[in-house]
Formats: C-alpha cells, structure tokens, sequence
C-alpha cells in the first residue's frame, strides 16, 4: 500500500473514482458495466467539452468494431443512472451529429473530503439530484471491476540494457500510436502474448493525461507485412510520434525491446530493450511507459506517477491464463464468452488472489446473461459473486 491519496472527481451527489472506474452516489457503489463505467470517465474527464462520437468509440471500444448504437445505449444508461439537475436539465448534453458533452461542473477531491463547491449544470448552475437507481439494473453491477486489469500491479525485478536516449532538442510530442508488438517468438501460437502486451502499453500509457494514445482498434490495422512507412502512418493517424517494438518470449523469459520515432521526420529518439522473469511481465510494461514519458519531457501528475512505478508480480501460470480468456474475448468469435470462463477460472484455481481472473470471469457471466446465451437468474448471481471477490482481493493487495 502506497502513502498517495486518492483522488476522486465529484459532481453533485456523485462521485467517480478513476483509479478502479467506480461511480460512488453518497458514498456507495453504483451498478454499472464497465463499459458505461468508461464512456462515463472520458466524458467527466473532458467535463464541458465537446467529445466526438468517434472518439468515444475508439476509446470505450479499443478492441472492436461495433456500432454507434452501442454508444448510444451507454448514454441512454447513463441519463437513467444520473438523473437530470433541477428544471429538468440532463448531466450528459447531446450535440446533434457532434457527439457528447458532460454539462455539470466537475470538481477534484482528496478521499475523505468534501467538495465546498456547488455541482452545477452549464449554464443553468443549479444543483443535480439523482433518481434512485433501479435494482433490476443488477446485472451491469458485475462489470464494475473489470478494468481492475489495470490495477492489479506490483515490484518487477528486471534487468534492462540502453540502446539510446533522446536529445534535448526532442520535438514536442503530444501523441503517439503504439504501433502492434512484432511476436519474434516463430511461434504464431505466442501472438496472443504479444497483442496482450500490446494492448498493456497501450493502457499505461493512456493513462497519462497531458498524452493522447491512439486507440488499438486504430493501430491493429498497422500489424504484420505490408506496414507503412511510418511517416505516412503518422499522417494517417494524425500523431507526433510512434511507438514500434518486438516481443519474445522463451520458457520463463520475456524480452520486450521498445523505441520511439518521430514518426513525421522517421527519426528514432529513444529505443532500450527489457528483460525479465514471466512474473515481472506488468514491471516491464510500466517501465517501459514510464520511461517514454520521461523521453517527451511530460510532467505526471503524483497519481500518474505511482500508476507507473507500482506493479504486483503475478503467478506466470494464472497470468498466461487470464491473457488468453482476455485474447478469446477480444477476437470476437462467437463462443469467446464461454472459452473465456475456462480460461479464467484456471487462472483462479492457479491463484485465488487473480483480481484481473475474477473481473474477466464477471464480464464474461453477464455478457451471456445480457444475450440470454445463459439464463440471467443463473449468469448474473454468478457474475455478482465474482465482482465482489475482485474489489475484496484489490483492497487486499493494496
């Protein structure tokens, strides 16, 4: 357990905690899916803000093609959940053909405080008050914690070597692509592995707010043969720079080799390669981004900071496991669902500490029970008993 405090963003009787992506309505937890939990963060981080509908898309759904009907269905849960502020003004304003923008004013708390500022809607300032949340929408409440993938972090021993170090002439750069992590295994069979740590890279740095990550969705379009010269990927994804790298995995081993290009002038700024036990694998991701952070010069916040340097060890075993559930789920194929619990409960029965298993696990009940491909009196009690165990198991290793 670390000595930061935590921070919360509140708005009327709300509040949402970023870390774990919970909404809070007086002080207790309020049902929602993670991926209304994650429109819900993007729009009161940007509050006041016009948010594309696009860009909500490609943030809330990094992994996949999906419609914007999807988005909008979000949005309906979110007004239901929030209510409307007095005079009958929405929290969450549409602009027509535009997208999104979170109308109430958003302070940022330490935990145990009290905002002394009134949350007021643009333009009419006047206090929110909230509906009561209708338990029949119980079966969302399970997602709640499952991007506690990004929390479950701990101490890496890693050994790493310098391959070269940026210039204080660096261009400013306030975005980048992660370009796909090449798996140099030889063994297609480690591609999971390799998008996985991707997609890690992807997450920590995402999290830095002064820098805009592009989407996964956008850079996987960028995998394997036939890529691009990065200048013109540069073009086509409108960033500063890009980050490109290689994966390999062998036995126990992992070595991940990284570097970042100034993608417009293709010219190479920092590249270093890191190695180290399976179990260190989420180390060598957050050092990897703390350190491209500190090559562009940007300056993190304490909470962006302690979200880079702290990193749980994880069981190999339970942590391939969980990998592939999470890899079954991402490729769409239509028994993905059912595949995944396998993988996850695996992972669980290899470590009963496993938040991210646990998290997976819920998602993966209540997205069947929301499709009816397992009866919603059985998927959702299940997926419940799963969320509870992984916010229980997160306290724990904190």
């Amino acid at each position: 357990m670390n000595g930061e405090t935590r921070h919360f963003y509140a708005f009327g009787p709300f509040r949402l905690d970023p870390e774990e992506r919970l909404l809070l309505r007086d002080g207790r937890p309020v049902p929602l899916a993670p991926k209304v939990t994650e429109t819900l963060f993007l729009l009161v981080q940007n509050a006041g803000h016009l948010v594309d509908k696009d860009e909500l898309v490609k943030r809330v759904w990094p992994d996949a093609f999906v419609e914007e009907g999807n988005l909008n269905k979000n949005i309906f849960l979110l007004r239901k959940v929030l209510g409307q502020c007095d005079g009958g003004l929405e929290y969450i304003e549409t602009v027509p053909k535009r997208g999104y923008r979170f109308a109430a004013t958003v302070s940022e708390v330490a935990e145990g405080e009290t905002s002394s500022q009134p949350q007021t809607s643009t333009g009419a300032k006047q206090a929110a008050s909230v509906r009561p949340m209708q338990w029949l929408r119980a079966k969302q409440a399970i997602g709640i914690l499952l991007l506690l993938i990004l929390a479950v972090v701990a101490a890496w021993q890693i050994s790493w070597r310098s391959r070269g170090s940026a210039t204080s002439d660096t261009p400013a750069i306030h975005s980048l692509a992660v370009l796909p992590l090449e798996n140099l295994s030889g063994d297609p069979g480690q591609d999971y592995f390799a998008d996985s740590m991707t997609d890690e890279l992807i997450t920590n740095l995402g999290q830095i707010g002064e820098l805009r990550v592009i989407s996964r969705t956008s850079a996987m379009q960028y995998k394997r043969g036939g890529r691009k010269p990065l200048p013109q990927i540069a073009r086509e994804l409108n960033v500063d720079a890009v980050v490109e790298g290689t994966v390999v995995r062998s036995g126990n081993q992992v070595r991940i080799t990284a570097q970042l290009i100034q993608a417009h002038a293709d010219r190479h700024i920092w590249a270093q390669s890191y190695e180290g036990n399976a179990r260190d694998v989420l180390t060598l991701q957050r050092q990897i981004a703390s350190a491209i952070a500190e090559q562009i010069r940007l300056e993190l916040t304490p909470r962006e900071q302690t979200l880079l340097k702290t990193a749980h060890i994880v069981n190999p075993g339970a942590y391939e496991d969980y990998l592939r559930g999470h890899y079954v789920v991402q490729t769409g194929a239509i028994d993905g669902y059912e595949r995944s619990i396998v993988y996850f409960n695996q992972a669980i029965a290899k470590d009963t500490a496993n938040a991210p298993a646990y998290a997976g696990l819920a998602e993966s009940y209540i997205e069947l029970g929301h499709m009816v491909r397992m009866p919603p009196e059985q998927a959702f009690p299940t997926a419940r008993k799963a969320t509870l165990r992984a916010l229980q198991t997160k306290r724990t290793k904190r």
